[in-house]
């Protein structure tokens, strides 16, 4: 047992009790058995051969063993030889235990060296055993000339040579049939155990072979030139052998790869080599069939051989390979159908050898032919016009054909889809078929009303205990049906229209091949169906189709396939008065108006040339109000199934109003053009997108580009991002909001950087109230902004002029007066006189009109020209401010703001003077900021408040203060904004570009 402690410890209870029985007849168990361990149904079949064919063969054992080891030459792998050559040298090997015959290590190697008989050999010992009589049971004494023929005529048979045909003639006769199949036996098993040797990893000698190579030095010294010839082309191999050896090597892999299956076998139809397909298309490991009789696949050997026989025969005459159709079986038991592909081997001289043979399970394909002949054989039908009944009885027909002792029946569900009734029933017995009428459907009702209820498949294979016929069985069984297999029949849109049903009269389990006939049947059933279901929409089609032609105010035409009339038509003869004698063939063209007529004829001459579909517009004579009517014919072309047009199908509309409606349409467009092309404004209209649908002239003379060019142009795009966000972007916004605006604002144009405009926006509103566009005016402001900023300077620059005369003149002449005064007062206070009270009076006139005229000075010149001018004179109006109106009033500036010139100072200290002052008249405001900032290449004017916030009142808030305050932004370039604050209250920032500061 040391051989069997050696093992893996993973090996099955059934690997290690078939390594026990080897274990106990052979006394080891061999590298060959264990190499197919991993595979425990290979190894039970390749130990169930080795039992069968050699260690239980009634052939001598001597005889048996001196045969292996001498055929074993010829295998590739040199564990076979060198195996059973140490059987025969070994006192213990297993086949002569008790027995005679052993031989020493001397007379193997003089056997084995020993040359094959040549072929006049062959026929003298082939002639010597024709003169023999049968040995009717006994078996010649060992070493005799008797046995030495037979023998050679083993190994010429094992070989294949030519003699070989002869040899199995000869040797059936002098053995008998039951000696010589036992000889056949064993030398397809040698083949095999040479076929699993020369396939697996290279076998490790056993134990006893190790310690005989180490013992007897002449029997390891012919095993190591052994070795060395195995590798080469050795003589000892028959040519054929060399040559399926070079092809082995070269296609192995190939043939490995092939997913049929593929058998080599002998003359006497043993297989000598399959492919690891068998094992898909038969079912059995290729161990399995090896040394066995290729006819344990067919299903009916003797009639199928004789079809074999005489395919390949055909083929071989005309020089190809055959294929035919065989049923076969498969290791289960199940028969099927196989595409066998078969050649003769021959040898050199054209001897054969034995058989090739590719075999390829075809199931499925004749499945699929069958369901194809049963969907063709439908839809002939179908063309042939059958009615429903007819169609539902050849469905259930195909069906009962396919299937031997099948009674097929198709229920469908009523309009209540809770009831079946009888579709067809083909061969079911009619008192069974009135008894299922009408029957209800459930869960448990049967297989049918199970199957119609669950829309699944309901498999009953005995009705006789199933419990779904528990109220029927006995109307079941008394019909002589015992089993029933039920499909759904299920809509395109996955709906249950009924049932297909199969009845046997026995108990009955259904194969993949019923399960797919019957959900095929189901689906026949279904196409049936559908077409009767499109054919009754055709005819309501076809009637509504009428209705409408009857109904309709358009006419509608049939004409042929080269547009003539070729039946009445009953609405072109309503709308144009033209009887059916004058509007068939082409009489119609008649009622077209002269003028398009030609043009008409050779338009409708070119469509017939190259069919399609096409619209043409004309006037056609209209009967009722006795004129020429515009209209707009379509015409379809319907073509057969070759492409060509069958007929055509056309419609002519009267469009006279509509065509009358768009020339004026036209005419009113043509006039809005012109007229917005003559406007010296620029006038445009935007999409809801903001792209331009529409622009004048003046927009292209203006912006320098052509209409076409601007026409999908985005307003930014034209105007560049930052002009579009500091401008008109808010403006544009609030438009889409289905708000009116009007603004004046800087807008550069190609043909004037400094261009000023005032804009005026409508939103474009649909009938839902939508804004749906924009139109936009835009009128030309530059020269009155510069007229304005002109008429600015110069008054600023007087006002300053006056204040600073005001202040140099008058002012210092009444301060000389007033200190002229003081000195009065003093006088006539030293010497009590009376007069002092009027001094007094002048004195303090005369400082009350100084300081009055300090104040209107101020007023007109309130930003000094020095560099911190206007940070001083908001920081004095704040603490004016706080002290005037008693509210808390802060200035900041973190950073100096430097302006290039006193008149943008000027304006922007107005602007704050006007937002504190409605800040606290209008806004209620008890606390202001006035912020001067310089960030970001511009600076910024801020007057922040807490009051109530901006009016909502569209008056109030477009007052006369905010529109100064923007005329006064406008003619500085600044961008005032006005908003409510983040806290409440009201918030003014008016942004100077860079180009205000200074550098």
């Amino acid at each position: 047992m040391s051989d069997l402690k050696s093992e893996p410890n993973q090996q099955t209870d059934e690997v290690e009790a078939i390594f026990s029985q080897i274990q106990q007849r052979m006394g080891c168990c061999p590298a060959l058995f264990r190499s197919v361990a991993e595979s425990p149904s290979v190894l039970r079949s390749l130990w169930q051969q080795a039992e069968a064919a050699y260690l239980d063969n009634p052939l001598p054992a001597l005889f048996k063993a001196k045969l292996f080891a001498y055929l074993s030459r010829y295998c590739e792998a040199s564990y076979c030889v060198a195996r059973h050559s140490a059987w025969l040298i070994n006192p213990d090997a297993p086949l002569r235990r008790g027995q005679p015959g052993y031989m020493t290590a001397e007379e193997v190697v003089a056997l084995l060296r020993q040359p094959r008989a040549t072929r006049l050999t062959l026929l003298s010992y082939l002639d010597a055993l024709d003169a023999e009589p049968p040995l009717a049971g006994r078996w010649p004494a060992a070493d005799t000339p008797l046995e030495s023929r037979l023998f050679a005529c083993a190994v010429a048979i094992f070989l294949r040579d030519d003699l070989a045909e002869r040899c199995q003639r000869t040797l059936r006769r002098l053995l008998g049939q039951a000696r010589y199949q036992a000889l056949v036996l064993l030398l397809a098993f040698i083949r095999t155990a040479h076929y699993w040797t020369t396939t697996q990893e290279p076998l490790e000698f056993d134990h006893d072979i190790v310690d005989l190579l180490q013992r007897e030095s002449a029997f390891a010294d012919w095993l190591a030139s052994y070795e060395q010839d195995s590798s080469q082309d050795s003589p000892l191999r028959t040519p054929l052998d060399i040559a399926l050896r070079r092809e082995k090597k070269r296609f192995e892999d190939v043939i490995r790869a092939i997913p049929d299956a593929v058998v080599l076998a002998d003359l006497e139809r043993i297989i000598t080599y399959c492919n690891p397909g068998v094992k898909a298309v038969f079912g059995y490991d290729p161990a399995e069939l090896i040394g066995r009789s290729k006819m344990i696949l067919y299903e009916n050997p003797e009639d199928y051989e004789q079809q074999l026989n005489r395919s390949m025969r055909n083929g071989q005459r005309q020089q190809q390979i055959r294929s035919v159709e065989i049923m076969m079986r498969h290791k289960s038991g199940r028969i099927f159908p196989g595409e066998f592909v078969g050649t003769l081997l021959k040898s050199d001289e054209g001897q054969p050898l034995g058989c090739l043979g590719l075999v390829r399970d075809v199931t499925v394909r004749k499945q699929a032919e069958a369901e194809l002949h049963r969907y063709n054989r439908v839809l002939e039908a179908l063309a042939e016009g059958a009615s429903l009944p007819e169609l539902l009885a050849l469905v259930v027909r195909l069906a009962e054909d396919a299937r031997r002792g099948m009674l097929g029946s198709i229920l469908l569900l009523d309009e209540t889809k809770q009831h079946l009734r009888c579709g067809d029933t083909g061969r079911l017995p009619a008192a069974y078929c009135k008894a299922i009428e009408g029957l209800a459907i459930g869960p448990r009702v049967g297989a049918c009303g199970a199957a119609a209820y669950t829309g699944q498949t309901m498999i009953v294979e005995d009705i006789a205990t199933h419990p779904n016929w528990e109220g029927y069985r006995e109307l079941t069984l008394d019909a002589g049906l015992a089993a029933c297999w039920s499909e759904p029949i299920r809509s395109a849109d996955n709906e249950i229209l009924g049932t297909f049903a199969v009845y046997f009269h026995e108990p009955q389990s259904p194969t993949a091949a019923d399960r797919n006939l019957l959900r095929h049947s189901a689906q026949l059933v279904e196409l049936v169906l559908e077409r009767a279901r499109n054919n009754e929409l055709l005819r309501d089609s076809e009637q509504r189709y009428r209705s409408v032609v009857e109904a309709s105010s358009a006419i509608v035409s049939i004409a042929d396939a080269r547009g003539e009339f070729r039946s009445r038509q009953p609405s072109w003869y309503r709308y144009t008065g033209q009887d059916w004698p004058q509007h068939r063939g082409w009489g119609w063209a008649e009622m077209i108006h002269p003028d398009d007529a030609s043009r008409a004829a050779r338009a409708w001459r070119n469509v017939l040339r190259k069919p399609a579909f096409s619209i043409l517009q004309f006037r056609l004579w209209h009967a009722a109000s006795g004129e020429y009517r515009h209209v707009q014919g379509r015409a379809v072309p319907i073509f057969k199934d070759d492409g060509s047009v069958h007929q055509w199908v056309g419609t002519t509309d009267d469009i006279h109003d509509r065509v009358l409606a768009e020339e004026k349409l036209r005419q009113r467009e043509h006039e809005f053009r012109t007229l917005a092309d003559n406007v010296p404004e620029l006038f445009s209209y935007t999409d809801a997108q903001l792209r331009f649908r529409f622009v004048n002239r003046r927009y292209e003379e203006v912006h320098c580009r052509p209409r076409a060019e601007l026409i999908g142009t985005h307003v930014r795009d034209l105007l560049g991002a930052k002009n579009y966000r500091r401008g008109v972007q808010q403006h544009f916004e609030a438009a889409l909001r289905g708000k009116r605006v009007a603004f004046e604002t800087n807008l550069p144009a190609a043909s004037n950087p400094r261009r000023w405009a005032s804009v005026v926006l409508i939103p474009d509103l649909d009938d839902a109230g939508q804004v749906r566009g924009v139109f936009a005016m835009e009128t030309d402001i530059t020269e009155r902004r510069m007229l304005e900023k002109q008429l600015l300077d110069a008054a600023s620059e007087e006002a300053r002029r006056i204040g600073n005369d005001l202040h140099d003149g008058i002012g210092q002449e009444l301060t000389g007066l007033s200190m002229v005064a003081d000195t009065l007062v003093t006088a006539l206070s030293r010497k009590a006189m009376p007069e002092v009270d009027i001094a007094e009076k002048i004195r303090g006139g005369a400082k009350r009109a100084l300081k009055q005229v300090r104040s209107l000075a101020q007023g007109l010149n309130p930003v000094n020209v020095d560099a911190q001018g206007l940070m001083s004179a908001l920081s004095q109006m704040s603490r004016r401010v706080k002290d005037i109106y008693e509210v808390e009033c802060e200035f900041r500036c973190e950073r100096p703001v430097l302006l290039r010139d006193n008149q943008a100072a000027t304006q922007l200290y107005r602007i704050a003077q006007e937002a504190t002052t409605n800040a606290v008249k209008h806004g209620r405001a008890t606390r202001i900021v006035i912020e001067l900032e310089h960030q970001q290449q511009q600076a910024s004017l801020r007057i922040v408040d807490n009051g109530i916030g901006m009016a909502t009142d569209a008056d109030r808030a477009e007052g006369m203060g905010l529109r100064i305050m923007k005329y006064r932004a406008g003619i500085i370039g600044g961008n005032l904004q006005i908003c409510e604050a983040a806290d409440g209250g009201t918030a003014v920032c008016c942004s100077l570009s860079a180009e205000a500061l200074s550098p």
